[in-house]
């Protein structure tokens, strides 16, 4: 079996000083098989090379950008004057975002869809740069490492706001005329968009193949390729993360939760939910309580010791 290197939370935090956004600058050498349990966008600044990546390897050059979700195991190999920017952040790093943020196609298209189509061995959609927009998402990169090097007050936020802004810029070109030829990326985007933005109606796969400019049997098809599960397993479980939300949140009862996010009625709700999280709505709001009081009573006894 293959030796893979793992880095963890902790190895990010430690090359960041406490904070969940990292930036690195890596030239030729050896890279080993390697996965991580954070995100990381990859920017080629120069030179050429192969990308192993679990299903195969793949050939990646100058104003390539493509993102490697956690958990992925990859490498670097065959390389000539390879340069590439590695932008490595946790989720938590971008979940602060204004949240129309992730209904943008593009954005969708880069984080989600094109890498699920390239850890299945379907490759040729992939971000390429012009050399204008490479020098400017170069130029992000560089802002973002000076404010993680200066660390002036405020740094975590403008860092952030940087990888957004970065996140942003990419999207369009994703979504511009010029890049139509991964058009199969940015329609399954569109769907998840859509999907994501109409969760509390009833959605057909119709109305979602109208959406895609596909046939319903090609959109379930690539659907299914890219994310590896089809449309309604899709809009199913991101009904059940809108519920757990708003379960852990406040009080509102299940009917009216079973109403807003896109349920029949209550019934409905709590057979859906008992199959995908195998106990009802009902007993994990309780087990959210309890777990919510149970952390503040290991606080407590050392906030008493520190009155005393």
């Amino acid at each position: 079996m293959t030796n893979v290197n793992h880095y963890d939370r902790q190895w990010l935090s430690q090359q960041s000083k406490e904070h969940e956004i990292s930036i690195g600058r890596f030239h030729h050498g050896d890279h080993v098989l390697h996965d991580h349990e954070f995100h990381e966008l990859v920017i080629i600044e120069a030179g050429k090379g192969d990308h192993v990546i679990e299903k195969g390897i793949w050939p990646i050059t100058r104003g390539d950008v493509y993102l490697i979700p956690r958990g992925i195991s990859h490498a670097y190999r065959t390389k000539t004057e390879l340069t590439l920017r590695n932008i490595l952040f946790t989720d938590e790093a971008i979940k602060a975002a204004d949240a129309r943020l992730f209904f943008l196609p593009g954005v969708r298209a880069l984080l989600n869809v094109e890498p699920g189509l390239r850890r299945k061995g379907i490759e040729g959609f992939r971000l390429n740069l012009d050399g204008d927009q490479l020098k400017q998402a170069v130029l992000y990169a560089d802002a973002m490492e000076k404010e993680l090097k200066d660390q002036q007050s405020g740094y975590r936020s403008v860092t952030a706001g940087l990888l957004i802004q970065l996140i942003v810029f990419l999207s369009r070109i994703y979504q511009s005329p010029a890049h139509r030829e991964q058009s199969r990326v940015l329609e399954i985007a569109m769907v998840i968009t859509h999907i994501e933005t109409h969760a509390d109606k009833k959605l057909s796969l119709s109305e979602l193949s109208k959406v895609a400019g596909m046939s319903p049997r090609t959109l379930h098809r690539h659907f299914r390729e890219a994310l590896g599960m089809t449309p309604a397993q899709y809009l199913r479980n991101y009904r059940i993360k809108q519920v757990k939300e708003l379960l852990a949140a406040g009080n509102a009862s299940v009917t009216e939760i079973a109403y807003s996010c896109g349920f029949c009625d209550s019934s409905h709700l709590s057979q859906s939910f008992h199959d995908s999280v195998g106990i009802s709505p009902r007993q994990y709001r309780r087990n959210v309580k309890m777990k919510s009081e149970s952390e503040k009573e290991k606080i407590l006894p050392e906030e008493q010791e520190d009155d005393v």
